[in-house]
């Protein structure tokens, strides 16, 4: 027997396997990066490169998620049979806090054809917090290990299931209240959605009162570690990297943006953004973690995976703390987390703006607008499969960029309804969740 040929062969197989999984919030380790290569061109008058789609009853704007054939998404359904995401003319949005009864739900279909293969609600009842009118009541996307799948619902508590349906455990985490730091009497709820490493659940808490990280065992729901996070409530989903063996965890935030020891929550580096209004994904790559916020600054840091203390840039002084590669205070994004592919960082910020640079040095390559005025809006967050980078925006068109160090526009699809949610990308087909639809669009 080759031996070797062999453990090659698996191996390929394993990172195949991994890369057609899309497991939680953008994917394979919050990336946006999927395999092969989904159509650039769809027509959902003619069916044109449309597989299925399915109706999705309720509000959300959680994300698909894949495992296997298996796609499993959340949704929370009230007495409204056509419930809509509201712009306000005036203010932009209002708080909504309604008093219907609920239902919370963790929905599994079939990734080949839409089938619904279940469903259970997780939660019956009225809503424990306030909303956004742009945003829902499901606002975080499951996460999946391939064993357990688990759904939050923020102060409706977090639930773990079986790939089957099965409830493993659940846990309530009583009142978590998405209040922005200029006004802590909104309640736009909570968006954070949780990520799974190595058997263990974790949860970034954030909020005005008492913001926490949360580390839970996937098999049982117990707590294997809690540490406070000062500062004021944040709607962005955590990720994890290794550094020199240990596990960092990183949480984008506004006064504490930051790496924490996952195994005892000790504070490894910290600094303070501009954004007030934290909403993206750290990003790792090669050996850096790129975080942004908006609202109040648009600061996008680029941070040595292996800095240490308090490495905050001071404004106008060209001499960077020791950790802290590079940053910018204009050129943030307030909603959608960015992309890395090939060496370049995209920023597509949530008023349709594309800047993209050499990530490694921060130094612009090009910045280009895809559409002017209102309509270029969009608060989901691209991702990237075969040279294309797909960026739907809230009107419910996707434009299709193409990757690299020249802005070009390929096309725009028009999906007829209004598009908060990220895409997935699985097998070379695109996974798009509009209002009421989950498209799964490839050949």
């Amino acid at each position: 027997m080759n031996t070797p040929r062999l453990i090659s062969l698996t191996a390929l197989l394993a990172l195949c396997a991994r890369g057609d999984n899309w497991p939680s919030f953008r994917g394979v380790d919050g990336h946006g990066i999927g395999t092969g290569s989904p159509p650039t061109t769809w027509n959902i008058k003619s069916g044109e490169n449309i597989s299925w789609k399915v109706e999705i009853e309720g509000l959300s704007i959680s994300s698909p998620i894949i495992w296997g054939d298996q796609v499993f998404m959340t949704t929370a359904v009230g007495t409204d049979p056509n419930p809509e995401f509201k712009h306000d003319p005036t203010w932009g949005y209002r708080i909504l806090r309604e008093k219907d009864e609920q239902e919370w739900k963790l929905i599994c279909l079939d990734k080949n054809s839409g089938k619904r293969l279940w469903e259970k609600v997780s939660f019956r009842g009225k809503p424990r917090q306030g909303r956004h009118s742009e945003s829902t009541y499901a606002n975080p996307t499951p996460v999946t290990d391939g064993t357990n799948v688990v759904a939050m619902f923020g102060s409706q508590g977090i639930y773990c299931y079986t790939l089957e349906g099965k409830l493993k455990w659940k846990k309530d985490l009583g009142a978590l209240i998405g209040a922005p730091s200029n006004n802590q009497k909104l309640d736009w709820g909570y968006s954070s959605s949780p990520i799974i490493h190595r058997g263990e659940v974790i949860l970034q808490c954030d909020n005005p009162r008492n913001g926490y990280v949360l580390v839970l065992n996937v098999e049982n729901g117990k707590d294997r570690l809690r540490f406070a996070r000062r500062g004021t409530a944040t709607w962005a989903t955590p990720s994890v990297a290794t550094h020199d063996g240990r596990d960092l965890i990183l949480c984008n935030g506004y006064k504490n943006a930051g790496a924490y020891d996952l195994k005892t929550g000790r504070v490894i580096w910290t600094f303070e953004g501009r954004g007030d209004i934290p909403v993206p994904r750290p990003l790792v790559s090669d050996g850096l973690v790129f975080i942004t916020a908006a609202h109040g600054g648009r600061s996008l840091h680029a941070v040595d995976l292996g800095a240490e203390g308090d490495i905050t840039p001071t404004p106008g002084d060209s001499k960077l703390p020791k950790g802290m590669r590079w940053w910018s205070g204009r050129q943030g994004s307030y909603i959608p987390t960015p992309l890395i592919h090939e060496g370049i960082l995209y920023v597509c910020n949530e008023r349709g703006l594309v800047s993209a640079f050499e990530a490694k040095t921060g130094k612009s390559i090009y910045q280009s607008r895809i559409v002017p005025g209102r309509g270029a809006m969009a608060y989901s967050s691209p991702v990237l499969a075969g040279g294309h980078i797909y960026v739907p925006n809230n009107e419910g068109k996707v434009h299709v960029l193409a990757a690299g160090r020249k802005f070009r526009h390929v096309g725009t699809i028009d999906m007829k309804e209004q598009i908060m949610a990220s895409p997935a990308v699985s097998e070379e087909k695109l996974y798009l969740r509009t209002r009421r639809f989950l498209y799964c669009i490839g050949n």
